[in-house]
């Protein structure tokens, strides 16, 4: 960087001009990231002979000037921290690490044990999500809060006022979409911890598009008093609390989870969760939430069925990411729906099933195949009873702060989880016939059927068709929707 970018410079008018460059790279200069980049890798990759594990995180789990590492036990913790000098330093692994490329860590503190000081210097943040270095949770706050265009075009930040709130219940405030659509976007939640709460929102935002005028127009009287009792709930709780930590306190290096997953659909929209279920020898459980995802459904041309079918895809999807990333190997992969005719159609052969049903049970069976590079066992998609399914309250817009506390189903998963893993309620035999017709391509049922028939000795076309042994005229050939059960016997006999 010194070399890259020179400038002149002279202290006074009498003094000739000189060449300087820079001895240091700024983070406004665009080439800062990268640089950064570099010097985190270089120094990671020459502090290996000092400790393995610690270099293999700070190469990867070091996000900009964020680091969120792990040990493998409490003392490998300790000496990965070391003890801070007078001078605010460290002496442990990642400071003699950092010290490589010619960095040092700010400051360091051990998930759970920070006292009130130490969480001040992190922030009460952390990647934009609010964390409580003492607690180790990580928490979610509903402020009435929307941007607006200042002076210039720069966004302001309001707050909404008692006052305000007040009327807005009344059904008498100045709310529009736009202010709705701020307020909603303005909740950030990567891991979609809080998706019952964001699809409530986001379903009432679409009802209020739908029915404004404008964008900038007041909405309804009874639209607004919708928002203003959604508001008015998620201010008054102040604060939702989530467990940070995927691994519970405890846990021997050689132990490994259940990636357990549950997805869901109605008209409304479509979600998926995905916990880690660590059992004990005691046959009992530890149960954590650790990622979620929920969307609305389209205005139109959607059924039950189609969206059930997308939660499969997304809860897929999930698994692979939180597998992928989690950096344990899991002992086994379960993924539920409460829908017999997804499963189904996960199972059904290629080239039966139309378009939308088919593209996504592929997505669905080469993510599976995916997930086996990160897990000793992938188990076939599951059916679950819609009772045991925690996915179901993120996909209506009944949801309320109680769904998602620290003592609902969402954070703790369904009872069923806190057993041995023989006893879940769990099935893999699906009836095919509920898979819809509308979903299959029938007209090729009816072929194979015909063709099956034409090599068919008399006898079987009889019992096929239903007509008398003896004798007599056979019933017309069926119709469509009876082609599938005919195709299944055709094929047993």
């Amino acid at each position: 960087e010194k070399f890259t970018r020179l400038f002149l410079w002279r202290r006074h008018p009498g003094e000739a001009w000189a060449t300087y460059g820079y001895d240091c790279v700024t983070f406004g200069d665009v080439c800062a990231g990268m640089a950064l980049e570099i010097a985190k890798s270089k120094g990671a990759d020459l502090g290996r002979e000092i400790h393995e594990n610690t270099a293999e995180q700070l190469k990867k789990k070091v996000y900009v000037d964020d680091a969120a590492l792990a040990a493998r036990n409490k003392e490998e913790l300790e000496k990965m921290k070391g003890q801070q000098k007078e001078d605010g330093t460290y002496d442990g692994y990642i400071s003699q690490i950092l010290a490589k490329s010619g960095m040092a860590p700010k400051y360091i503190a051990i998930a759970g044990e920070a006292g009130a000081g130490e969480e001040e210097h992190i922030g009460g943040a952390f990647l934009g999500v609010g964390y409580s270095c003492r607690t180790d949770q990580i928490s979610f706050t509903f402020p009435p809060t929307y941007k607006k265009k200042g002076r210039g075009g720069a966004k302001v930040e309001v707050s909404m006022s008692a006052r305000e709130v007040a009327s807005l219940r009344l059904g008498k405030g100045s709310f529009t979409t736009r202010k709705a659509l701020s307020y909603i976007m303005g909740q950030y939640d990567p891991m979609g911890l809080t998706s019952p709460i964001s699809m409530r929102g986001k379903l009432l935002l679409r009802q209020s598009h739908v029915a404004a005028t404008g964008w900038d127009a007041d909405l309804p009287e009874d639209i607004q008093k919708r928002w203003g009792d959604l508001v008015t709930e998620l201010a008054e709780v102040g604060t939702v609390f989530f467990p940070r930590s995927t691994v519970p306190e405890g846990v021997q290096e050689e132990e490994r989870p259940i990636i357990l997953g549950f997805g869901d659909g109605s008209t409304d929209g479509f979600a998926a969760i995905v916990y880690t279920v660590w059992l004990d020898n005691e046959g009992g459980s530890k149960v954590l939430p650790m990622m979620a995802k929920a969307r609305i459904a389209p205005l139109s041309g959607t059924t039950v069925p189609r969206m059930e079918m997308s939660s499969a895809a997304l809860l897929a999807r999930l698994g692979f990411l939180v597998l992928r990333s989690a950096g344990f190997t899991a002992e086994e992969v379960v993924l539920a729906l409460d829908s017999e005719c997804s499963v189904a159609a996960i199972r059904k052969q290629d080239g039966l099933l139309r378009p939308f049903f088919s593209h996504r049970a592929a997505e669905i069976n080469d993510a599976m195949k995916e997930m086996r590079k990160y897990c000793n066992k992938v188990s076939p998609v599951v059916a679950v009873a819609g009772q045991d399914n925690p996915a179901d309250v993120a996909t209506r817009d009944l949801a309320s702060v109680v769904d998602i506390s620290p003592t609902s189903p969402w954070q703790c998963g369904p009872k069923f989880a806190q057993l041995p893993r023989e006893t879940w309620p769990l099935r893999e035999r699906v009836c095919e016939e509920t898979i819809p017709v509308e979903e299959l391509r029938v007209h090729m049922v009816s072929c194979n059927l015909a063709a099956i028939l034409e090599q068919t000795p008399r006898l079987v076309k009889e019992v096929l068709l239903e007509a008398p042994l003896a004798g007599g005229p056979a019933r017309p050939f069926p119709d469509h929707a009876t082609c599938r059960g005919l195709l299944a016997a055709a094929l047993e006999l």
